[in-house]
This record gives structure tokens, sequence and C-alpha cells, in this order.
């Protein structure tokens, strides 16, 4: 009696390592875009939770809260010198002690995708400023990221005068902040 042999031929082997290499080069762009996106919403997530906690801080505490794109000039654990920055990459939520005193409360550094992160606001201020009641001071503005490879995931986030964030892929200014 002869006995069956039960495996793959070499022939069969190549041809399914063949089939895989080809569909894993098809993947590989799609799969590439897919983690670009999901960092996105992870970054979109961060800049809005950071900018909705800063409003609830502002309202519990009573205080000026502000956010701005720096990292400061730590004096001691607690005390801060802060030169607020247009450039959004790396957000920094203050607590206020006048002009150049702050205490940093919390900072959130972005990933690397973007080409710029960039505030624009009314009166040209560098920095967002919610106040005790939860609105902006008279201010509301839009943070644009333009992501480095993928127009398409170029993205606003608007902060109203009332401190509440939107998210919009379709700001029609998206296209004159991120296409230099």
């Amino acid at each position: 009696m002869i006995k069956k042999m039960k495996g793959l031929t070499l022939v069969e082997l190549v041809v399914t390592l063949a089939i895989a290499a080809i569909v894993s080069l098809i993947a590989v762009p799609h799969m590439k875009k897919f983690m670009a996106k999901q960092q996105l919403s992870a970054d979109l997530l961060k800049i809005k939770s950071t900018i909705e906690t800063a409003r609830n801080q502002a309202i519990s505490n009573k205080q000026t809260i502000r956010i701005c794109g720096a990292l400061p000039d730590l004096k001691s654990t607690h005390e801060a010198t802060l030169d607020c920055k247009s450039d959004w990459t790396q957000l920094t939520v203050i607590k206020t002690k006048g002009l150049t005193q702050s205490k940093v409360l919390h900072q959130q550094i972005l990933a690397e995708h973007y080409r710029t992160v960039q505030w624009s606001a009314f009166q040209r201020k560098p920095y967002l400023e919610l106040t005790p009641y939860g609105f902006t001071n008279h201010q509301n503005g839009t943070l644009y990221l333009c992501h480095k490879k993928y127009s398409s995931l170029h993205r606003a986030v608007m902060v109203s005068k009332t401190g509440r964030v939107t998210i919009s892929k379709n700001n029609p200014n998206i296209k004159t902040k991120c296409n230099p």
C-alpha cells in the first residue's frame, strides 16, 4: 500500500508567497494613509479635550486660563515665563498670574505628521484665553492642522466666543492656510 504524503509542493508554496507579496504591495499605501488618519483623529481628540478641560478648569476655579503653542522656560516646578507662539505643535495650558508669570497646568505635544499647526484668531493673538465664565476673551479662532503628506487630512478646529469646539474638514480657509 502506498502512503499519501500530506503537505505543499514547492510550486504551491511559491505561488502562495507571490500572491501574498502582491496583496501586501497593494495594501501598504492604503495602510499608511489609514494609520495617518487614525493619528489625526487621536490628535484632534487631544486638542478638543485639552480646550474643553481648560474651559472647565476656568469655570470651576474661577480663573483665567490661557492655551498657546509654546514650551515654557521653567524657573521652578510651578512658575514659568511663557512666550506664546501661533505654532501650536506643542500645546501648553497655563493659569495666568499677570503678564509674565504663569503656572503650567498641562502640556500636550502633537505628532510630527503636520507641516504646520497654526492658530489664527481675532485680534491676531497667538493664544486662546478662557475667562472664569467659560467664554473666550472676546476672541474666536481656528486652529489649522496641515498634514505633511495627505491634503485630504487637513483639518480646522474652530473655537467660538462661547468656548465651544467644533472640528471641520470643509472649512473654506483650509486651502489658503495649508497650501503655500
